[in-house]
């Protein structure tokens, strides 16, 4: 006879645990584990993932003793439900992708040393936000927990089973964060109340009780805040960096330490995303102290009580990412749209599209140089882009053109809850989001229409380089944006491309040599 337990939505997201009858009768693992022994379900947008092949027979269910699995949940909490960013880069859509792409050290690192670094942070965080961190030599689906801005992200893959096949292909889904932790918290108290039930006297199993209790403690959102926003990676390091940040705000302006640090709490999960984690986690977890202090001042001191309306509000909405539309085509669609809206200013005049919007513009200078920019607006944010002169793009005007473009499509799609966003443009920010926003930014600087005339005007044909560099003049825009703009909208085709691709890295190579033969003489 056994115990049994589901909690969520099926069709959405929903855990099933039932303990059953020990087949080794207690002889191959501890009392305590062998009262958990069990039966595992979960279930993410319909499908089971837990569901596979083993020794020529499909299982619904994957079967083995629960309570290392359990501990584990709890043990993890605050990481699985609130940690967002990416052991050593963030070079894939998804926990799963990135974990896969990342699994060994690229060669471009100098050193065991470093190459050691990096596979202890990839394990350590493995071991933090993936399921089969917890297997202790059973089975169990590779599925990873994080957060992912505001959301909690669920993705899974059937890899890491020695002699079992899974029966659900890729894939992730985002959710609410009480979408996730309010059916994970109902079977951890229900599961962990049943294993009290039957083995009281066990210190390991009222260990686990007690972690489940203290999982709603109220005194544990700062604990998640930090988590959330990032700053906590390398401890006792990131603790101290944290607590700077804090500081820096509140000296600067209290008011607005309440505001971009307040993030309501359920229960056992922060809901939502304020300013200061939206900003922080975009940013690389390993952000210099002068950085991390330069961007908290941007948040303090751009602050407003009560921002006046402007423009931008009656236009601005979230845009989900969608399944199946790539990133750079929403982003095409999403910036045809705004320009027949009616975008102020005219046909790629992005400085007069800003103007009209009512967006601040300022520039700042950041240590770190893969960060293009900022972009945010929020209740006590008028909406501002903020430009990060160190970047390499702010040398030519047509760089910083489509930077400003490529933070304004943020202002407009990327919002939590429909009004706030706070998002830090470079490597660490969502792969997603950059791909949308500069497929935006260079449809609103190069609209069909304006490419048409251009061409049309050209002293060169198009499908050359000298063509292609004569369109870029005209727009304002840099070469390579515009050889593959013209790509994607249909005015070359893929041969073209290649072609100009190549004479281009040609001259470039040529032009090197020459500049190092003059050097050396």
């Amino acid at each position: 006879m056994s115990a049994h337990w589901e909690s969520g939505d099926r069709e959405r997201f929903a855990v099933k645990i039932a303990f059953q009858r020990d087949p080794d009768e207690g002889i191959s693992a501890a009392p305590e584990e062998a009262v958990s022994w069990g039966a595992l379900q979960i279930w993410v947008n319909g499908v089971n993932l837990c569901a596979h092949a083993r020794a020529g027979q499909s299982m619904e269910a994957m079967h083995w003793y629960l309570l290392p699995l359990l501990e584990w949940i709890a043990h993890n909490w605050d990481a699985l439900l609130h940690e967002q960013h990416l052991p050593n880069e963030n070079q894939g859509r998804d926990a799963a992708e990135a974990l896969e792409a990342g699994r060994f050290p690229p060669l471009r690192l100098e050193g065991d040393e470093a190459a050691c670094r990096w596979e202890e942070n990839w394990h350590a965080w493995w071991s933090r936000h993936a399921l089969q961190g917890a297997r202790d030599g059973g089975l169990l689906p590779s599925v990873l927990f994080r957060r992912w801005r505001g959301e909690v992200e669920i993705s899974w893959s059937p890899t890491g089973l020695e002699d079992a096949r899974m029966l659900a292909p890729e894939g992730c889904a985002r959710f609410e964060p009480h979408e996730v932790a309010e059916p994970l918290y109902e079977i951890l108290r229900e599961t962990s109340g049943y294993l009290v039930e039957r083995m009281p006297e066990s210190s390991r199993i009222t260990a686990l009780r007690e972690m489940v209790d203290a999982l709603c403690d109220a005194e544990r959102r700062e604990q998640r805040l930090a988590w959330l926003i990032g700053l906590r990676g390398d401890m006792p390091t990131g603790e101290e960096r944290w607590r700077k940040v804090v500081s820096a705000v509140r000296e600067r302006n209290p008011a607005a330490a309440q505001a971009v640090f307040q993030t309501p709490q359920d229960g056992a999960v922060v809901l939502g995303s304020c300013d200061a984690a939206l900003m922080f986690g975009s940013v690389s977890p390993d952000i210099g102290e002068t950085d991390a202090l330069t961007l908290a001042d941007c948040l303090a001191g751009l602050f407003e009580a009560e921002p006046p309306p402007c423009p931008l509000d009656g236009l601005a909405r979230p845009a989900p990412l969608h399944d199946r539309v790539k990133p750079w085509e929403q982003g095409y669609e999403l910036a045809l749209d705004f320009l027949e809206d009616g975008a102020p200013g005219g046909a790629g005049d992005i400085d007069a599209m800003l103007e009209g919007l009512g967006v601040r513009y300022e520039t700042i200078t950041l240590d770190d140089q893969g960060i293009r920019g900022v972009a945010l607006a929020g209740p006590n944010h008028r909406p501002a882009i903020l430009l990060n002169n160190a970047h390499d793009t702010y040398r030519f005007p047509s760089g910083q053109r489509h930077s400003k473009a490529h933070e304004l499509c943020h202002l407009l799609y990327d919002r939590a809850y429909g009004t706030r966003v706070a998002l830090v443009s470079g490597p660490w920010a969502p792969p997603e989001l950059e791909q949308r926003a500069n497929a935006f930014a260079a449809m609103c600087l190069m609209p069909p229409a304006r490419l048409r005339e251009v061409i049309a005007g050209a002293e060169h044909p198009i499908d050359t380089p000298e063509g292609v560099a004569e369109a870029a003049k005209a727009l304002n825009t840099s070469f390579t944006a515009t050889l593959n703009h013209l790509y994607n909208l249909g005015f070359l085709d893929e041969s073209a491309r290649e072609a100009i691709r190549m004479t281009q890295d040609e001259r470039f190579i040529t032009q090197a040599v020459k500049t190092a033969e003059q050097g050396e003489g």
